[in-house]
């Protein structure tokens, strides 16, 4: 990890990378590979962040202590699968799914004050027929065509206005338990682009709203202007990046390939030298969803060698930037 004080990126990496259920021993491959901050969604085994107990959390502040482990940030896999679509604005908190998801994003923020870590991110719903046919990665999505055509889908008036109610939600909690909302970039969730993501955040018009980038996902949609357009767009509400890499190879039908980082089409150079020559504060957040060719991605030592490679890559970057 590279300190603060010698430029304004922390290097860490999403631990459900790792694909380790016993969480101790993700902490302890997190530190072999070199870094001491992670996004946390879950304990592994032990279930996602908005589900533990005073005592759990407890005692996952204090494992993550005796690992010399910081969270970039702490959350849960809320809202990524709840279909905007299925709310009525006047009847959000009612729904069943959107409850269950509200439930848990405000327990992750009474964990996040108790424990002192001030960030808490949340996912930002799905476009409409997502997750009805087997989720995005069986190519079950019926707007994507449209999407991809607009830059990442064109959010309409009723839409933007479920939105404005959940998200206003959300932060009437944040403020109650002091913490920030960060809003994490999928291409299957509304937040999926820089521009989307900005036109909910003036919406909003809270200091709490940040954003965990994912240029990756934004190229991913069609947002080919990313590092340069796309920075512009972002660079107030920047928490930190989420960063992997892709190939796109025909974007009208949803083809792509994930990849080592620096080696797809995301443009990570760019982007991190205007966040340092910019003087923007960013956490990295290191993923890889893909492994080395012909080995399982459920194997965990497959994981940790594509995450280890994606890190020394990051790691390597930001030297470059920065020196």
């Amino acid at each position: 990890m590279h300190p603060m004080g010698s430029h304004a990126f922390t290097i860490g990496m999403f631990i459900g990378e790792l694909r380790i259920a016993d969480f101790d021993r993700a902490l302890e491959r997190v530190r072999a590979i070199g870094a001491d901050h992670i996004l946390v969604h879950s304990l592994g085994a032990e279930g996602s962040i908005g589900e533990l107990t005073d005592a759990q959390a407890d005692r996952f502040g204090k494992r993550l202590e005796a690992h010399g482990v910081r969270p970039l940030l702490i959350g849960g896999n809320v809202f990524k699968e709840v279909h905007l679509a299925d709310l009525e604005i006047d009847a959000m908190a009612e729904h069943p799914q959107f409850r269950e998801h509200f439930t848990r994003l405000v327990r992750g923020m009474q964990i996040g004050d108790r424990l002192g870590f001030r960030d808490v991110c949340t996912f930002t719903f799905a476009w409409p027929g997502e997750y009805a046919t087997g989720g995005p990665q069986g190519r079950g999505s019926p707007t994507w065509p449209m999407r991809w055509a607009t830059r990442g889908g064109i959010i309409g008036r009723t839409d933007m206005d479920k939105l404005e109610k959940a998200f206003t939600l959300m932060l009437e909690q944040a403020e109650r338990y002091d913490v920030n909302l960060v809003l994490m970039q999928m291409p299957w969730n509304y937040t999926n682009t820089t521009g989307n993501f900005r036109r909910v955040a003036e919406r909003l018009a809270s200091p709490r709203i940040r954003l965990m980038w994912g240029p990756a996902d934004n190229v991913n949609c069609g947002e080919s202007d990313v590092a340069t357009a796309g920075f512009r767009n972002v660079r107030p509400y920047v928490h930190g990046l989420h960063m992997k890499d892709l190939r796109v190879n025909h974007g009208p039908d949803l083809d792509f390939t994930y990849c080592p980082i620096g080696q797809g089409h995301t443009d990570y150079q760019t982007v991190l030298r205007n966040l340092h020559e910019h003087g923007v504060p960013a956490f990295l957040s290191v993923a890889s969803h893909y492994v080395p060719p012909g080995r399982d991605p459920r194997d965990p030592a497959a994981c940790e060698e594509a995450l280890r490679a994606n890190y020394r890559t990051v790691t390597a970057l930001v030297d470059r930037v920065t020196a």
